[in-house]
């Protein structure tokens, strides 16, 4: 949250869906982030005029995707890789076992030329 705060672009955050996600949503907000708290279609329409979309694989990822919304997602693993190679969104995939998440994401949003916010 403090690599995403550190571009200076607007960052909207789903709480979750559970108490201990909003917790750990809640525990990690960096000043001037917006959260979404409530139904999905609200925030899929969020997603869909976004300019990049991070997150874990999930179906806000999956709208990123089918949007045309550059993504990086996090996923936890595929059971083969006919899965993987079918699943694969337009983006930046990252396996959760991976040594360096947090690099990688890094690495990633460097690469990325965010335009200037507008209010």
């Amino acid at each position: 949250m403090r690599m995403l705060a550190a571009t200076g672009v607007s960052v909207l955050v789903d709480k979750g869906g559970s108490v201990d996600e909003r917790q750990r949503v809640e525990a990690v907000l960096q000043p001037g982030m917006r959260t979404h708290d409530g139904a999905f279609a609200p925030f899929a329409a969020q997603i869909a005029r976004s300019k990049l979309y991070i997150g874990y694989d999930s179906a806000g990822g999956h709208v990123a995707s089918a949007c045309g919304v550059p993504l990086i997602s996090i996923a936890a693993g595929f059971v083969s890789d006919r899965m993987r190679a079918r699943w694969r969104p337009n983006g930046t995939v990252i396996l959760g076992d991976h040594p360096n998440v947090l690099g990688e994401i890094q690495r990633t949003l460097a690469r990325i030329q965010f335009p200037p916010c507008t209010p």
